[in-house]
């Protein structure tokens, strides 16, 4: 048809003068048959206001997921060869979007794969003069794969998690494989819950680290990064998806968190219990360490005074605790507690969601955790934190307001730990 379309022309042109009916005849003068018979067959609703409607999306609404669509449909249908992703690399780009995890990092995600993250070796290949030089172990050019997967950083938070591995390892130099290996952990049957679930935000902190140096210059140790990625994929979950999380909650209290779980092979696991009775009371602090036997190792309580309530008396113990790890030498540490607070501050301190005091302990808390290479903070059943927490009582009980470090476990305790093991 070469009859010249008028591009000014609206609906209301296309349809009979105050009627819901369309112009049949001059739609089928203007349009293609398909597209005339599909105008033909929608249904006209005139008291309707106007809208803008997306028409690249079911609903109508702009996703970005439609707009990445749409631009690699135009850039594919203006190149010259009209090259076509192989089918793995489509399915790779689908799956992403499906990720269970923030649209942000989902976005993040597309990005690294794209190959539009801002690391030194892209802005030199844009003739920005930059050290390529990897900032956090000083190995390497710092491309994007390098970064996630392949610096020493990246490769001990992937460690620190237990990651299964392909059978050569991660690539250390296609971004592509190791995103393909990844999502298909996040669908794996064979692999823990808590994993799947971290291994999108574990890829953002690890970006969000390297910025953190770049930036900043504060440096996380890994432990760190596995902290934060667990702690907001739970939280993400915990929002969108409660009933599910719930349920998985109920199973680990039912079959795990309800009785005291040893530490795996080659790490130490650090209870730590509180006793608050008001601000005029000394407040009691305990730890106790045991090894992957179960066996005691160490344990201590002592008593701080002037505490003005039970949530800043969880992070005098957690600070006591880290502070004696720290003094006897000892690293690779679970420290695992009952405390709500203390966890909330210590991994959103930089937010100051914590009153003055307690973002002041958070603070020093971190501080020294830096100095740490591997630590974690687990959340425990009052159940299973029991030990600790009777050494802590009996500060305030009996009050034993003396501090001190020991070996072994306590003789009146004797019974109750040997039942946990």
């Amino acid at each position: 048809m070469d009859a010249q379309v008028d591009l000014t022309l609206m609906v209301s042109d296309l349809m009979i003068p105050n009627s819901n009916l369309w112009d049949a005849p001059r739609i089928r003068s203007l349009f293609v048959k398909e597209d005339a018979t599909t105008i033909l067959n929608m249904i006209v609703e005139r008291h309707k206001p106007a809208a803008l409607i997306w028409g690249f999306t079911v609903h109508g609404t702009y996703s970005s997921q439609s707009g990445y669509k749409l631009t690699e449909t135009l850039t594919r249908l203006n190149s010259s060869h009209h090259n076509v992703l192989p089918p793995v690399e489509k399915m790779l780009w689908k799956n992403i979007w499906k990720l269970q995890t923030s649209p942000k990092i989902r976005h993040f995600v597309r990005r690294a794969l794209a190959g539009a993250l801002a690391v030194s070796d892209q802005l030199r290949s844009r003739g920005i003069q930059v050290d390529t030089t990897c900032k956090l172990c000083g190995m390497g050019r710092e491309t994007i794969c390098h970064t996630l997967f392949s610096c020493s950083s990246a490769r001990e938070v992937w460690s620190a998690v237990n990651l299964p591995l392909p059978p050569r390892g991660l690539s250390t130099n296609s971004v592509f494989l190791n995103l393909h290996h990844l999502v298909a952990c996040t669908r794996s049957k064979d692999i823990n819950a808590k994993l799947k679930r971290s291994i999108p935000w574990l890829l953002w902190h690890i970006w969000k680290a390297r910025n953190g140096l770049v930036f900043e210059k504060i440096r996380l140790s890994p432990s760190s990064i596995v902290n934060k990625a667990e702690e907001e994929a739970d939280s993400w979950f915990s929002a969108n998806f409660p009933e599910e999380n719930l349920t998985q909650n109920q199973a680990l209290d039912n079959h795990q968190r309800d009785v005291w779980q040893a530490p795996p092979p080659g790490r130490l696991k650090c209870n730590i219990g509180v006793s608050w009775v008001n601000g005029s009371v000394n407040c009691g602090v305990s730890w106790i360490t045991r090894d992957t036997k179960g066996k005691v190792l160490m344990h201590s309580r002592r008593s701080y005074s002037m505490v003005q309530s039970r949530d800043e008396g969880e992070l005098y113990a957690l600070l006591w605790a880290v502070d004696c790890m720290q003094t006897l030498r000892l690293d690779n540490i679970i420290f695992e507690t009952s405390f709500t607070h203390a966890r909330r501050c210590l991994y959103h301190w930089d937010d100051q969601v914590c009153a003055p005091e307690s973002y002041r302990i958070s603070n020093v808390i971190n501080s020294k955790l830096q100095l740490m290479s591997a630590w974690s903070l687990d959340y425990a059943l009052p159940a299973s934190n029991s030990i600790a927490s009777r050494i802590a009582v009996s500060v305030t009980s009996h009050q034993l307001y003396q501090s001190y470090i020991a070996r072994n476990g306590l003789s009146w305790l004797h019974q109750a730990i040997a039942d946990e093991t």
